[in-house]
């Protein structure tokens, strides 16, 4: 079973038997002081769905792997380039299928 929770303005944190996933944590997670490490459990990816500010914050994901070393963050070559400069490796390809089911 998995656990939706919105956190600010367009940032989800999704938890799941397996894992804790963090969708697009962008600007308005950063600024806001109303997510901190607490709040995201043991996150162990982030998924940023596209470059806009209000779904991605170079400065919070900066933040977080600094203290969480082996988080992965994965999304598209646009925002690979836009996070390239803050020493953020994004994964831009996976290998196999994609299923998307209910949750």
């Amino acid at each position: 079973m998995a656990e939706i929770r919105r956190l600010t303005d367009s940032c989800l944190l999704v938890t799941t038997d397996a894992d804790i996933t963090l969708f697009d944590p962008g600007f308005h997670t950063y600024t806001s002081g109303e997510v901190g490490l607490d709040d995201l459990g043991d996150v162990t990816r982030v998924l940023v769905t596209h470059e806009h500010g209000d779904h991605v914050s170079p400065d919070f994901l900066r933040w977080l792997i600094d203290r969480r070393s082996d988080l992965t963050v994965y999304s598209n070559q646009a925002v690979a380039d836009l996070l390239a400069p803050h020493d953020i490796r994004v994964v831009t390809d996976v290998p196999g299928d994609v299923t998307v089911e209910d949750v």
